[in-house]
């Protein structure tokens, strides 16, 4: 099940869902935000839930406060500045097979019929699947299991601060096209594999986005990322992806907040929640850098 989560939370960098059950943060508990600090720059860094429920709404004040003492707004991606084209053109480059082929041509018979029995219950047509890769079908059937379960995309976090921009820049960490990159850059077999996992798991979605949630409102961004760590004696082969999906990616970060502290500004960056845990994750590896990482409390 920690496979399937964690290549759900890299493609919405991926989802950090909340349970739809009271949501509402109480005044005691610490919000998923850091303060990090140089001499003359300030960044808030925020951990997204990249889709949720409506009931979450309005966030802790400290979130708002931040926002608006913040010059620039940082996210992974600015959403809202890619058109249809553009996902489309991706989805093409990364997510199908260029030479025709078809999923059940890439799969074992084991698989493909794990695959559609799945969409037979959710009355899906295996037509729109056959020309997708596994890991473009994995990414497919959780969305849809999410929505099913009631949670919004466009009710996100880092959605919900785009929206508030108003006139305020917007710096985009990464690109869609580097993103999908990163998903489609699993083996055949991986990919395989972590669809079969997300196949099984679905039933078990609620109770997993139940335990992120507390953490979430707990602010213990560590805990979280353990929570969802893949074990790799378990899963041997994902432990390559995980440092792609997340390591890399949080290096890289890391440099370009890094390069936002040398600024006398204030930034409010918002990244995956998992990002923020762990020992190479962007609290860890910007503390390593010297700066003071606190976190802000209610």
């Amino acid at each position: 099940m920690k496979v399937f989560l964690v290549r759900v939370l890299a493609v919405f960098s991926l989802l950090t869902l909340l349970s739809t059950n009271s949501f509402a943060m109480a005044a005691t508990e610490k919000p998923f935000l850091w303060r990090i600090t140089s001499q003359d720059a300030t960044v808030y860094l925020l951990g997204s839930l990249h889709a949720a429920t409506i009931d979450m709404y309005p966030l802790p004040a400290p979130l708002y406060k931040a926002f608006d003492e913040s010059n620039y707004l940082v996210v992974e991606i600015d959403i809202n500045k890619i058109d249809a084209q553009t996902q489309m053109v991706a989805i093409q480059k990364h997510g199908l097979y260029a030479d025709g082929s078809r999923i059940d041509q890439h799969i074992s018979k084991e698989s493909w019929q794990k695959l559609k029995d799945y969409l037979k219950s959710r009355k899906m047509s295996e037509a729109m699947m056959l020309g997708m890769k596994p890991w473009l079908i994995n990414l497919t059937v959780t969305v849809g299991e999410f929505t099913r379960l009631g949670y919004d995309t466009s009710l996100g976090i880092d959605q919900h601060f785009l929206n508030r921009a108003a006139g305020k820049p917007i710096i985009s960490l990464e690109t869609l096209d580097g993103q999908m990159k990163v998903l489609a850059g699993a083996s055949d077999k991986e990919q395989e594999s972590n669809l079969v996992v997300t196949l099984d798991s679905v039933e078990e979605m609620g109770e997993m986005m139940t335990t992120m949630r507390t953490l979430w409102q707990q602010g213990d961004a560590d805990a979280l990322y353990d929570a969802i760590k893949v074990d790799s004696e378990s899963y041997p082969d994902f432990e390559k992806q995980w440092e792609a999906l997340l390591d890399t990616r949080n290096i890289s970060m890391a440099k370009k907040i890094k390069s936002y502290m040398a600024s006398d500004a204030t930034y409010f960056v918002i990244v995956g929640a998992l990002h923020l845990g762990g020992k190479n994750g962007l609290l860890s590896l910007l503390g390593k850098q010297g700066y003071a990482v606190t976190q802000v409390l209610n």
